[in-house]
């Protein structure tokens, strides 16, 4: 019976039914205590499932009764490790190391941690001891990537991969790094074999039957464009959409219904649809955007490329003689979330400006959960004055239509920075230390967008908002 109920609970996690996890765990555990797997599965379903104080019990026990077991140590390292307490989670990477002496992953954990709980020292020392193992080197090239030092990283991602040449995370490591750097033919190749790898695992959100396009000749096709990752990279390759057609394709493309009817103001194309199994999307070939400029091999950064006409002017008639909107958070979900998002309240100052009036492009206000904490980032947000646009931003065309009664357009690095980019609207994009790609290393201008001017935090965003605050009195 216990094995039968434990294979119960793990479906049940696959599942991601955390909260039957655990009640089938529970009922494993009653008819033998002594079972590990289930007092595994149950530790790791309260951790999933948010519940830390009954998460961390379960992780002690756990460590108590079977710490001599390397996987049972770096599990709860990796517990209090997400959970932001980095310190007390080395203690269990060491045990980890301990017991399983010859595991770079292990040693890449440990190293790892420490770098986050402040032992920069330390950690470096383990990565360069280890330099022969290709988990080592990638995980020192994220190390490196943290610190800002890029060309070293990049040598780091170029040695696990020649140690190690299927290495998904070290190739799209790279290829993220060489973006950044401008390098951008290398860079989408190393991107694309990273995406290539995820895709054959089973990583990627959309699968279909016909072949990739790789460059062959598509007069006279039909060509099926998809997007695995977020709203931004698709916003940012319907560029290329015209480059397709003006080949000779006919192109269709997959998307969700909220951005369709803007991406087909881009031109090319034929058919969109929201369904994955509408049988219209059947083509030729198939293509994720995101490979489009590894394929053709252009940069084009011609705007605007998308239109929109403008909707509820009655919402900007005002005596102030600039008309500004402010975004300051992305999607919660994603893993950059934490580093990109700004607090409402840092905009502030903005609110002071006396011939400014603000228009908040917002769309969500959820709670996040950052650093072992709930976090509100639209908190004090109705001190800002704005205008709220949120109950009008029904799609992406009626938000680009919004946006196109702006005279400029402040945000975090969101889907509406994209949005702006695309319509060729004034806008200022204010990002991490360590941006996203497609903003650059370093500049205030923007090779994709040249609408977009950048704005570096160094130190806080509270120091970004303030030059920000500059211009505008410039």
């Amino acid at each position: 019976m216990t094995p039968l109920l434990h294979n119960q609970a793990v479906q049940a996690f696959i599942d991601g039914n955390y909260n039957d996890t655990i009640l089938l765990t529970n009922y494993t555990i009653r008819q033998d205590k002594n079972y590990k797997p289930a007092h595994v599965l149950r530790a790791t379903a309260l951790h999933k499932a948010q519940d830390l104080v009954a998460a961390e019990a379960a992780m002690r026990e756990l460590f108590d009764r079977w710490g001599t077991d390397g996987r049972i140590a770096s599990l709860v390292g990796v517990f209090f490790s997400d959970t932001g307490r980095h310190e007390e989670a080395i203690p269990f990477f060491r045990a980890a190391c301990q017991a399983e002496l010859d595991d770079a992953a292990c040693k890449a954990d440990l190293a790892q941690c420490l770098s986050r709980a402040g032992h920069d020292d330390e950690a470096e020392v383990m990565f360069l001891a280890d330099s022969g193992s290709a988990v080592m080197l990638k995980t020192y090239g994220v190390f490196l990537d943290a610190k800002n030092r890029r060309m070293e990283a990049v040598e780091a991602y170029r040695k696990a991969v020649a140690l190690h040449p299927d290495y998904e995370d070290a190739h799209f490591n790279l290829g993220l790094d060489l973006l950044l750097l401008g390098q951008y033919e290398e860079g989408f190749e190393e991107y694309e074999w990273g995406q290539a790898l995820a895709a054959q695992k089973g990583h990627l959100s959309f699968q279909f039957e016909e072949p990739i396009w790789k460059g062959e000749d598509l007069a006279g096709k039909r060509i099926l464009l998809y997007c695995n990752q977020g709203y931004g990279d698709l916003i940012h390759m319907a560029r290329y959409f015209p480059v397709l057609k003006s080949m000779g394709a006919e192109v269709h493309l997959c998307c969700s219904q909220s951005i369709g009817q803007l991406l087909a103001t881009a031109g090319g194309i034929a058919y969109w649809s929201s369904s994955r199994t509408d049988e219209k999307l059947r083509a030729d070939y198939r293509c994720c955007v995101m490979q489009l400029p590894r394929v053709l091999k252009q940069y084009p950064a011609d705007v605007p490329y998308l239109t929109a006409p403008k909707v509820r002017e009655e919402l900007f008639a005002t005596d102030k003689l600039y008309k500004v909107g402010v975004c300051w958070a992305g999607g919660a979900g994603a893993p950059v979330d934490s580093r990109r998002s700004i607090p409402a309240s840092v905009f502030t100052p903005l609110a002071g400006h006396p011939k400014v009036q603000l228009y908040s492009l917002q769309k969500e206000h959820e709670t996040r959960w950052w650093n072992n904490q709930h976090v509100n980032l639209s908190d004090g947000w109705e001190d800002l004055g704005a205008v709220n646009l949120a109950p009008h931003m029904t799609d992406f065309l009626a938000t680009a239509g919004l946006i196109q009664n702006l005279d400029l357009v402040v945000t975090a690095d969101t889907a509406v920075a994209h949005v702006a980019g695309a319509l060729g609207v004034r806008t200022w994009v204010l990002v991490p230390e360590s941006p996203d790609w497609r903003w650059g290393i370093e500049g205030d201008g923007c090779r994709w967008y040249p609408s977009v001017r950048v704005f570096r935090r160094k130190g806080n965003w509270a120091n970004v908002v303030a030059e920000v605050m500059g211009q505008l009195a410039g």
